[in-house]
């Protein structure tokens, strides 16, 4: 049973891992878009709409924290 454990462990280290390049990747392909939405609220004008990148580093941010917290969770029930 501490086998399985130690085993989901490392899967999910992985996949937390590929998340936050995922989210680092994401997060500087929609530098572009976040600058423009910037300068829109200055200028007082309606921002354009989110690209699909400022979409994804939400969605893989929320990913990383509850993998993050399950990790936490698991290992601090182990030690």
């Amino acid at each position: 049973m501490e086998l399985l454990v130690l085993i989901g462990e490392a899967i999910l280290w992985i996949l937390d891992m590929l998340f936050v390049s995922a989210d680092i990747y994401s997060w500087l392909k929609g530098k572009p878009n976040r600058v423009e939405r910037k300068d829109a609220k200055k200028a007082g004008v309606n921002p354009p709409p989110r690209d699909r990148w400022n979409r994804r580093v939400i969605g893989f941010t929320l990913a990383v924290c509850i993998i993050t917290i399950v990790l936490l969770t698991v290992r601090s029930k182990i030690w």
